[in-house]
């Protein structure tokens, strides 16, 4: 399987947050030209800049960065959240949909849960409308 670096264009730059100290190495190894930072992604990403956001963390973390986000400068957010989640919570500053579900059997070992992915965007003067339209 080719390395992330090798599967097309790099980013200008990107920078990579984690938690766990085992994946640190593996990821600093094998994803060199990131800025790969261990550490508590909710304390860290308020003091970086960045226009696109990915997210895969815990749910009751992702609970925590939605409210986080009307603080945050960025263009769009690809998040994994919980089912449940309520986006609403965001108001009328952002748009979202739903991009796909994924389900417990996608992950190895499987899990019990199914999670959302969503696309959130900052609507331009931080009024405007959601969607929750799938695609």
């Amino acid at each position: 399987m080719p390395r992330l670096s090798e599967r097309g264009t790099r980013s200008r730059s990107l920078t990579v947050i984690g938690l766990d100290e085992r994946l640190i190495g593996f990821l600093r190894q094998n994803v060199a030209y990131a800025n790969v930072i261990q550490g508590n992604a909710l304390k860290i990403i308020p003091g970086i800049s960045f226009d696109v956001l990915i997210g895969n963390l815990p749910n009751v973390v992702t609970e925590s960065l939605l409210k986080l986000m009307p603080r945050l400068s960025f263009r769009t957010a690809i998040l994994a959240v919980g089912e449940s989640t309520d986006l609403d919570q965001l108001g009328s500053a952002f748009s979202w949909s739903e991009v796909t579900r994924i389900t417990g059997d996608d992950f190895l070992p499987p899990q019990p849960s199914v999670s959302r992915i969503v696309k959130v965007v900052p609507t331009g003067g931080r009024t405007g409308f959601r969607t929750r339209a799938s695609m």
